[in-house]
């Protein structure tokens, strides 16, 4: 089974499907929805691995960083702000690397504590 990083760099997504390819393709993803959400449900209840929470750790300080650089109007996604003063404080996010790793370290533990109440409540819901 090749892997789906293999089979992107084969050329696997270039071709359009024919009419039966996707509606074969539709009957096999109906086949396996069931099998999926199970494995999706268990998933769920088990702890999220270090790397993944550093990864949110990392997510949620950009955007302690950005609500800082636009003097909080970043907190709802920037939805009031143009492309161009996104793009101006996305430049100046990418210049303050350093501290967005300290924030991240510094939140890794309280993402972890968080993670671990959520498995804990997934499992009670049994």
């Amino acid at each position: 089974m090749i892997s789906f990083k293999q089979f992107i760099e084969d050329g696997g997504m270039c071709e359009a499907l024919s009419l039966s390819q996707r509606k074969a393709r539709s009957m096999m993803m109906k086949r396996k929805a069931p099998m999926m959400a199970k494995k999706r449900a268990r998933t769920l209840k088990k702890m999220a691995p270090p790397k993944k929470i550093m990864d949110r750790a990392m997510k949620k300080a950009r955007l302690i960083i950005k609500n800082k650089i636009s003097a909080g109007r970043y907190a709802d996604g920037g939805d009031d702000l143009s492309p161009a003063q996104k793009q101006e404080i996305e430049k100046k996010v990418d210049k303050k690397k350093n501290v967005i790793k300290k924030i991240a370290k510094k939140l890794f533990p309280l993402l972890k504590n968080k993670e671990r109440e959520r498995v804990k409540q997934m499992r009670a819901q049994k």
